[in-house]
């Protein structure tokens, strides 16, 4: 009897223990995945819009467009300076240069003036004779290198209408100046003569 007695009790003791085991695996919460993190773009930068700096010259020109082109005649291109402190509300930049050709004795020369943006503000172009030359062949050299100068560029330029205009006028800009007005810039022709003799002839430029 006894004998019977403690295998039920086993039997009893066996099954409360699995009933416990069985209970405690079942209440092990469940593993929970991270929210992942969420990493918004860093937009692209929108580029700024090109600020003007100085708006004294004629948009679209550059100092050095005219100086490389007037190279070309044998005038060396001649560096940028600052302007000196009492100019500066002036220009803010100059350039210029002279060349004496040795065997036509005719004069090159030019002098440019420039904004903060480098923008021509105005110029001085000219070629002067030393009376070597007959009047037609010093027209001629003038037509060339006062017509080029014409043709500098800009935003508002004419350049191949602004050429002629300064072609068609030399030989009478000896008399009396003429200016034509281009876009952004003012051109006028002067010139002098000494005896029905053509001295020199200048091209200025100036914005508008």
């Amino acid at each position: 009897m006894k004998r019977l007695y403690k295998l039920i009790l086993g039997v009893l003791v066996a099954i409360l223990l699995f009933s416990l085991s069985a209970c405690s695996g079942s209440s092990r919460p469940e593993a929970v995945s991270p929210t992942p993190e969420v990493i918004e773009p860093t937009p692209e930068p929108t580029p700024e819009e090109e600020q003007v700096v100085d708006d004294r010259g004629f948009p679209g020109s550059h100092i050095t467009d005219i100086r490389m082109g007037l190279a070309s005649f044998g005038l060396e291109e001649a560096s940028i300076k600052s302007a000196p402190e009492e100019a500066k509300a002036v220009f803010a930049y100059s350039s210029g240069t002279s060349y004496t050709h040795p065997l036509l004795n005719v004069m090159y020369d030019y002098q440019l003036s420039a904004d903060e943006d480098f923008e021509l503000i105005s110029g001085s172009i000219g070629i002067e004779s030393q009376y070597t030359l007959s009047n037609d062949e010093f027209v001629e050299l003038a037509q060339m290198y006062l017509g080029y100068a014409a043709t500098v560029p800009y935003d508002t330029s004419d350049t191949t209408a602004t050429k002629e205009w300064v072609q068609d006028n030399i030989p009478s800009a000896a008399e009396e100046a003429c200016e034509c007005m281009v876009g952004d810039a003012v051109f006028t022709l002067s010139g002098t003569e000494n005896n029905g003799t053509y001295g020199a002839f200048w091209l200025d430029i100036k914005a508008k």
